[in-house]
């Protein structure tokens, strides 16, 4: 574990990969991998079990029952440092003691002892409750320990694959994984160790996205045609994982290549493009052939028959020239330096006749990295490709885009992603395809701070390829006792594919008008943005009016700047910080003073990730924003988290000064002359919205793709000159006396605002009630 901690940080994220805490990681695999076996269950039994509890009452056959256990194909195509593939080994031993057929090599049950997860660990207790600790001279704790061993060698070899783009992942995963045996060693004889196995075969390196060959291409060509079979394949790779020597070793890598080489030739020659060159080959032949061995006047061709003769033969040769050109360059496109073929390197993955049967999980933390920073011919490689795929979205969905379409047929996908993709518009074809499909089973969310370098809300996205009728949303105040919603999968359609509403009866009739297809949407006259990202706070704000007074800097970069709780609902509390602003544009050398503050911290600043990535110069704040539209007045200002966690509600406020804000806020800029801040202030402060956003949005942050949901009837004249009366009346008050009493100006505002959107009485009781 700490080994893969500090592999990530020294890796500086540039892969887009974060370091997933273990209680995290457990609850992922315990949640995905129960189900799993469940379904394996039913699917090798044809029993209709939902829990463990239902299969341990059924099981007859212990050695049986092991059997479909270790049948599980559990897989992560980003495997990073390994954690997932060590959570799911210990999860998949607690699941056999639980179910009792946890059993040494002989068949005796392990029925003494106690195997449970906790904390992300493997705890071994006797009947006392003691901790097992292996002593070779005791005959009992011999037996304990060869059956961890072994039983940990098993699910390894047969049940856990991984791959990554980073090589040096996949040696501390491959290393994390031996660590795990090596816990369970023991000895043959009184000084001999029992030899711990090549385990490497299934942790492999590639770029999981990047394929030459479909999952579909045609392998049983390729296995009429060759020496080997799939048989002679598997007994390969179980060679070499029990390897007698180092001989052996290599030369059963030497035969895996070499069968691997032999699938890759037959598939490619049984490849579309490769079927059409030999067929345009045979064309231009026959018509060229007379050449060959005479003239085409032999043939007594009329003129017009030599010159159609001609131009065809020399069209038929451009299409032959092209075409070799297009393969030649597929053959040598840089993207595929790094390309993993699914559809032959995990053999176990392979029926007899070579079909791809697929995982029966797959689960993961994917890269969090933005395509727009990726080279060109990467973008255009995922375009192509992916269906999913979309301009300005991380490549996370591209991952579930594979994992549904390639990598389980009937499985289970558990990933932990960042929480737009419930409603960023990026993000859409996605939601789609996941909710057309009914694949969607529970979205957990987690909030935020789960990823210590990581500052995004994040959710755990339960997919099952067996379709389901319903969503369970799962908002986590606390992982024990999280507040769990039941939502129709149909539902979601009402609400433009976003998966974040609570689906409340009561609620919907209210949601109805509010995202009527005829509304105005707040995005059509307003740009929402959430504040700048420094990347480095201490570096670029000064908290005190004695520490930017302290520093010699250039006073037009100084701005003044707000954090979230620098103010409340109508109020601005703390205006005395200012921000060191400088954009990707800003010319560093036209500031010395500027830039001999911030030259000592050069190093620190430049192992931000979008420094690495060439996305930012080493001096600019990590997402600047845009600078005109920070200026602005006057604008609204939002606070991103809720102001109380049981009882959510939006904080808003008018800047009608030019503040700027950190990420802990949202700005709201009119982008035309036809509504003012004052008029969409009154509706963003009013119970409606708030009611809003307590029932509707699953998280508890108030996102700015939440806010560009909101959206209005086309109002009055009359009823926009009441709300931005009301609203200028409530900030000039408050402006004056912090405590202001406008409870009555508020509760006047709520009921324009309900006039506004015609709600009935009974409507507006469903809201003042909650």
């Amino acid at each position: 574990s700490v080994l893969g901690l500090i592999f990530e940080k020294i890796n500086g994220y540039k892969d887009g990969s974060f370091f997933t805490p273990g209680f995290i990681t457990m609850y992922m695999c315990r949640e995905t991998i129960r189900k799993a076996v469940v379904q394996k269950f039913n699917e090798t039994k044809k029993w209709n079990c939902t829990t463990l509890e239902e299969l341990y009452d059924k099981i007859e056959d212990r050695k049986e029952a092991n059997k479909i256990v270790n049948s599980i194909k559990i897989c992560d195509p980003a495997v990073g440092s390994g954690h997932f593939l060590v959570s799911a080994l210990n999860e998949m031993i607690a699941i056999k003691n639980d179910l009792k057929i946890l059993q040494e090599r002989d068949g005796k049950r392990l029925k003494e002892y106690q195997v449970e997860v906790v904390n992300d660990e493997l705890i071994v207790t006797d009947e006392d409750g003691n901790p097992f600790k292996y002593n070779p001279t005791n005959k009992e704790s011999q037996r304990i320990q060869e059956t961890l061993f072994h039983e940990k060698q098993t699910i390894i070899e047969n049940c856990l694959f991984g791959v990554d783009i980073n090589s040096n992942s996949v040696k501390i995963c491959r290393l994390r994984l031996w660590i795990e045996l090596l816990k369970n060693a023991y000895y043959k004889n009184s000084t001999e160790l029992e030899t711990l196995p090549n385990i490497d075969i299934n942790i492999k390196c590639g770029n999981s996205l990047v394929s030459r060959f479909a999952i579909d291409a045609d392998l049983k060509q390729a296995l009429k045609k060759s020496k080997w079979t799939i048989d002679s394949y598997r007994i390969a790779v179980d060679t070499y994982r029990n390897a007698e020597s180092k001989e052996q070793k290599r030369e059963m890598e030497r035969l895996i290549a070499d069968i691997k080489s032999d699938f890759r030739s037959e598939i490619s020659r049984n490849d579309s493009k490769m079927i059409k060159l030999q067929k345009l080959e045979h064309e231009y032949l026959v018509l060229t052939a007379p050449n060959l061995f005479g003239s085409m006047d032999d043939l007594k061709l009329t003129e017009v028959q030599k010159i159609q003769t001609d131009l065809k033969s020399k069209k038929l040769f451009e299409e032959i020239q092209s075409l070799k050109h297009e393969i030649e360059a597929i053959k040598n496109n840089k993207i595929f330096e790094n390309a993993f073929e699914w559809r032959f390197e995990f053999p176990e993955v392979l029926n007899d006749d070579g079909d791809f049967v697929g995982f029966d999980c797959v689960i993961g933390n994917p890269p969090y990295l933005n395509v727009e920073l990726m080279d060109k011919r990467d973008k255009e490689y995922f375009k192509n490709t992916f269906t999913t795929f979309y301009k300005r979205s991380d490549i996370f969905n591209l991952f579930i885009e594979l994992a549904t379409s390639s990598l389980t047929q009937n499985g289970i996908i558990n990933f932990i992603i960042p929480s737009i993709v419930l409603n960023n518009l990026s993000y859409k074809p996605i939601r789609e395809r996941l909710l057309k499909n009914s694949w969607l089973s529970r979205v957990f969310y987690t909030g935020g701070n789960i990823f210590e370098e990581a500052t995004v809300d994040t959710v755990i996205l339960f997919i099952d390829k067996k379709t389901v009728k319903s969503i369970e949303l799962v908002d986590a105040l606390n992982f024990n006792q999280p507040r769990i919603t039941i939502v129709e999968n149909d539902f979601f359609e009402k609400f433009d594919n976003t998966i974040s509403v609570s689906g409340d009866e009561n609620s919907n009739k209210v949601f109805d008008k509010i995202f009527k297809s005829s509304n105005i949407n707040v995005e059509q006259h307003f740009e929402v943005f959430q504040g700048i990202v420094t990347g480095n706070n201490p570096i670029y704000i000064f908290d005190e009016p004695e520490q930017w007074k302290s520093v010699e800097i250039e006073p037009e970069l100084l701005k003044p700047v707000l954090h979230g709780r620098d103010f409340n609902k109508w109020i601005i509390k703390n205006a005395e910080r200012k921000i060191l602003y400088l954009n990707p544009k800003s010319e560093i050398d036209s500031f010395p003073k500027a830039k001999q503050y911030i030259e000592p911290f050069k190093e620190e600043l430049s192992k931000r990730r979008e420094c690495v990535n060439g996305a930012i110069p080493w001096f600019s704040l990590q997402w600047a924003r845009n600078k005109d539209l920070l200026d602005y007045t006057p604008k609204i200002i939002i606070q991103n988290t809720r102001n109380e966690r049981l009882k959510p509600r939006i904080v808003a406020t008018v800047d009608e000064v030019g503040y700027y804000g950190s990420q802990g806020m949202n700005f709201v800029v009119p982008k035309t002359k036809e509504y003012s801040a004052y008029f969409l202030i009154g509706i963003i402060n009013s119970t409606l919205v708030n009611y809003l956003f307590a029932t509707k949005f699953l998280n508890l942050a108030i996102k700015a793709d939440y806010i560009k949901q909101i959206s209005f009837p086309k109002p009055s004249d009359k009823t926009v000159n009441e709300i931005e009366t009301i609203s200028k009346e409530i900030l000039n008050l408050k402006s004056k006396d912090l405590q202001a009493d406008t409870k009555n100006l508020e509760k006047k505002l709520d009921f324009a605002v309900y006039h506004l959107y015609q709600l009935t009485e009974e409507e507006i009781k469903i809201i003042e009630n909650n």
